[in-house]
């Protein structure tokens, strides 16, 4: 009689156990939206106009006061290439241009700034206010982004789009470039979308570029790097937009100590 009293005791609490279990069962059912945030690692959740409309105004509202380092960011405007203060942002590639950028920098009169947030991709850059405090802080007049090497294989890739948008609005008139990345394995389209969104003069397509690697068989080594660099400037200088002094370095620059931002 005991063991039955004791059934009948635990009775409610399973039953309400089971009722949860199977309501969320059905939300995953009818939420296709959710599993496949879920199954991107939580970085793919929409950014809703209104959303977005929010991030921009906070961005501007830190920003309120503080003019661009660099007026104008017109296409190869009259007079000598300006100096520019470059902010380098985007995930662990970061890490393998930055410096022979660096040696461009110092031998161009260029200050850059890099800045990095390792396993990062476009979505969480477009959504994160990081990137509206990296800006206020760096208050860059270039800002060049590395950015795609997590998202090579991700599935339903144009369903990104509007996040690239997102990403490149907060940028906002600031000059821009992006090295597209490194391929060490076919994508799923993230090098076509960016290129569609960026245009051919501010997207530098890195993707069959051939280039020595580390032992991860992913990151280019310092020698990929070197030629990962030069093949982005050679581009820079011929098909990009802005006109930019991108001399060949004759020094070497000391390190400089990256931004971290965190890990995904």
């Amino acid at each position: 009689m005991s063991f039955l009293r004791a059934l009948r005791a635990y009775r409610e609490p399973f039953v309400a156990l089971a009722v949860t279990l199977s309501a969320l069962c059905v939300w995953r059912q009818q939420s296709p939206a959710a599993q496949a945030d879920s199954s991107a690692g939580g970085d793919d959740a929409t950014l809703e106009p209104e959303a977005l409309e929010a991030i921009l105004a906070a961005d501007a509202a830190g920003s309120a006061g503080t003019a661009p380092a660099s007026a104008s960011s017109s296409p190869h405007p009259a007079g000598p290439p300006s100096k520019e203060k470059i902010l380098l942002m985007g995930d662990s590639m970061v890490e393998v241009v930055a410096p022979r950028l660096a040696d461009y920098a110092l031998e161009n009169g260029h200050e850059i700034v890099p800045a990095i947030w390792y396993g990062s991709t476009t979505s969480a850059w477009a959504k994160s206010a990081e990137l509206g405090a990296i800006l206020r802080e760096v208050n860059p007049s270039l800002v060049i982004v590395v950015l795609g090497s997590s998202e090579l294989t991700r599935r339903n890739i144009e369903s990104r789009r509007p996040m690239l948008e997102a990403l490149v609005k907060r940028v906002g008139s600031r000059k821009l470039y992006w090295m597209g990345p490194p391929n060490w394995r076919p994508d799923t389209g993230i090098n076509d979308l960016l290129a569609s969104v960026l245009g051919r003069d501010r997207f530098f397509r890195s993707a069959a570029l051939q280039l020595t690697r580390k032992k991860d068989g992913i990151h280019p080594d310092a020698a990929g790097g070197r030629v990962w660099t030069s093949a982005f400037v050679r581009w820079l200088e011929a098909e990009g937009r802005y006109d930019i002094a991108m001399a060949e370095p004759t020094h070497e620059a000391a390190p400089i100590p990256a931004r971290v931002l965190g890990t995904m």
